[in-house]
């Protein structure tokens, strides 16, 4: 997948992943966190991957890379956490 990123126009229009519930038909928890110094998946690829999943929210870290949940864990929990929250409504 990381290839696919990395050359974002031409992987991410062939990855269709689907997070529905397939026993409700609901839509799935999609939360994009993504850090607002990440050189190696730029972060137009977040935007990007928005236009796929339309439910999904986008959390992106200030002065964090590409590996958020080391650099910045408890935002990275509390975000979490609050997506969770927001899918049991």
């Amino acid at each position: 997948m990381l290839a696919y990123l990395r050359n974002h126009e031409a992987g991410l229009k062939n990855i269709r992943l689907s997070f529905d519930d397939p026993t409700t038909g609901k839509p799935g928890l999609v939360a994009l966190i993504w850090g607002a110094e990440d050189h190696i998946i730029p972060l137009a690829t977040a935007h990007r991957l928005q236009t796929f999943y339309p439910n999904a929210s986008l959390d992106i870290l200030p002065n964090t890379g590409h590996v958020a949940s080391m650099e910045a864990p408890e935002a990275v929990a509390e975000i979490i956490k609050t997506a969770l929250h927001r899918a049991e409504k």
